[in-house]
């Protein structure tokens, strides 16, 4: 599908016995120097590759000269998941955020981020965009796989810690709404102190947790950690 000078590829790949769906977008006229691996929120956050932000993000990022890959996580949209026995697909994906149990989905997200290192040509830098839920895997990726640079939006310190911040050496940006639900100040600053890296923190006026009719305001906030670093 061509949209504004750019292209974009339906895609599959595994992570272990799961086949995982995604776009993968990049600039129709020239070779990308950049690559976005884009996290979803949690599926019952609106957590898809279709997202409104992330489908945003990942298209707008493209038409500058990125490669970007967005994906559904296993069991969302035509992502498949091994039946879990006496479980339906809402009960594991509620399990999973009661226990806080992100490593459970690592895998998809490391099969995502090989699959797009692979496509890439030799030497472009490979970026993480986390949205939400996102932001929590990111950071766990970034402990074992560390980034180019690292973007987390609306981290969700009020439900979950950001794991691993102390890791995060590379440049950083974080970027909330000032009336997000999901979002303790106090929790992030910890987490924020812990970050070693170079590291800006925005806060947008009159936004909460979706960002709706607001995608380019998120998309301007972070653009100068890709283009600029």
């Amino acid at each position: 599908m061509d949209v504004a000078g750019i292209i974009e590829e339906n895609v599959n790949f595994r992570a272990g016995e799961k086949h995982l769906e995604g776009v993968l977008a990049y600039p129709e006229n020239s070779i990308p120097e950049q690559a976005i691996l884009l996290l979803s929120p949690h599926p019952h956050m609106g957590g898809r590759m279709d997202n409104n932000l992330i489908k945003h993000l990942a298209r707008r990022f493209a038409e500058e000269g990125c490669a970007t890959l967005r994906f559904n996580y296993g069991g969302v949209g035509n992502s498949t998941l091994p039946s879990v026995e006496g479980e339906a697909l809402f009960e594991y994906w509620a399990k999973l955020e009661e226990e806080k149990n992100y490593e459970a989905v690592l895998p998809d997200v490391i099969a995502a981020r090989n699959y797009l290192a692979e496509a890439l040509p030799v030497g472009v830098a490979l970026g993480y965009l986390g949205y939400s839920f996102g932001c929590c895997l990111a950071t766990l990726l970034a402990q074992d796989c560390p980034p180019a640079q690292l973007a987390a939006i609306s981290p969700p310190t009020k439900r979950a810690p950001l794991e691993g911040a102390e890791c995060l050496t590379m440049p950083s940006i974080f970027v909330v709404g000032d009336d997000d639900f999901a979002f303790d100040m106090d929790a992030f600053e910890a987490a924020f102190s812990r970050v070693s890296g170079d590291k800006r923190f925005v806060q947008l006026d009159g936004c909460d947790h979706f960002f709706r009719k607001e995608e380019e305001r998120v998309y301007e906030a972070i653009r100068p950690l890709f283009f600029e670093a």
